[in-house]
């Protein structure tokens, strides 16, 4: 009598159906990981701003502008990282805008703002993070914000704004 015969499945059918399986298994392991952080950033090193295009309210969940930490001293380093945990890619440019708090007013920082940028487009896929790098040698001891733009397209029509504020010491 065959296995079929004696309703079982051929071993091969075994192997093809535990491979199947497995192969499942290991998607969804990596789906799991790619949309959920390891660690969540705290509330005030983390922030996304409200869509510049208001038909989708909820568009920039998944979203983030991470820093390195919260307070600088004048000549250090500051790291960013535009955080993508959203399930598909998210695009941008190199430009950036830091904003200096002014007696209560946000004004562009140009000491720390280029003004000019090489006409790239970044892609940042799921689960991925780009990070940009900012010298605080010009800057002098305040409240600033850190202002990138991402694109939730490549078109570029559907946009962002992820800001993260930080303080300079002297």
């Amino acid at each position: 009598m065959d296995p079929l015969e004696r309703g079982e499945a051929p071993a091969g059918m075994k192997w093809l159906a535990l491979a199947v399986l497995a192969t499942i298994l290991i998607a969804g392991a990596y789906y799991y990981s790619a949309v959920e952080p390891a660690k969540p950033p705290t509330s005030s090193m983390a922030t996304t701003a409200q869509p510049t295009n208001s038909s989708s309210s909820s568009a920039n969940s998944g979203v983030l502008l991470v820093l390195d930490r919260e307070v600088y001293k004048q000549g250090d380093r500051l790291e960013a990282r535009v955080v993508n945990m959203r399930l598909s890619n998210i695009y941008m440019g190199l430009e950036y805008l830091v904003y200096k708090n002014v007696n209560g007013s946000w004004i562009i920082d140009e000491a720390l703002t280029p003004k000019a940028w090489p006409d790239l487009l970044i892609a940042v896929k799921p689960g991925g993070s780009y990070k940009l790098e900012i010298d605080l040698g010009n800057a002098t001891p305040g409240l600033y914000r850190l202002v990138k733009e991402v694109w939730l397209d490549d078109r570029g029509q559907n946009k962002i704004l992820l800001e993260a504020s930080f303080k300079v010491t002297s």
